[in-house]
């Protein structure tokens, strides 16, 4: 997946080129479903049920942000697959996403579904006063951008988004599958 090549870029950032490799393998074989995730031949089943649990996620701990998605008939994963493809490489500002992925490395991929209800928090006020589908489209490609402080941001996707347990994963991916 083309995904890759954005947390490649971030890692030879900071390792060589076998290193980067390693982590990497570390990455897709043992943090993030990657076979599922990263497989365009599996049609990425994974991304698309874990879009799916974020979905049911946003559902139950956002509610006027879902509201406001189906007032427009957007899906929640035109925006967030990406965010978990590239592990907000992406999204986030660099320190931003280095905090993101000393979370994941520390506790597993179920800090990505924090972190994208909380990116999805602290821009819900610009999602339920937009007026139509074109404000959103334009809202997309730029939320998360201005997030910089990456201590706030992981303050509010732990306080905030506790209760998104790895069980409570699992047990929406399990019935969501």
């Amino acid at each position: 997946s083309q995904s890759l090549n954005f947390i490649v870029g971030i890692l030879l950032l900071f390792a060589s080129e076998e290193r980067t490799f390693w982590i990497l393998q570390g990455i897709v074989d043992h943090v993030v479903p990657g076979v599922e995730w990263y497989s365009e031949s599996g049609g990425m089943a994974g991304a698309v049920r874990d879009t799916n649990v974020l979905k049911a996620l946003v559902a139950s701990h956002l509610p006027d942000v879902q509201r406001h998605f189906e007032k427009f008939a957007i899906d929640v994963s035109l925006v967030t697959v990406n965010w978990f493809l590239c592990l907000f490489v992406q999204t986030l500002p660099i320190e931003s996403a280095l905090r993101v992925f000393d979370c994941l490395f520390l506790e597993g991929d179920t800090v990505l579904f924090k972190v994208a209800l909380a990116v999805l928090y602290l821009h819900k006020t610009q999602i339920t006063e937009s007026q139509s589908t074109s404000d959103l489209f334009a809202l997309f490609p730029t939320m998360g951008s201005d997030l910089l402080d990456c201590d706030a941001l992981i303050e509010c996707a732990y306080k905030r988004f506790k209760n998104v347990t790895p069980s409570k994963i699992a047990s929406l991916r399990a019935k969501l599958a």
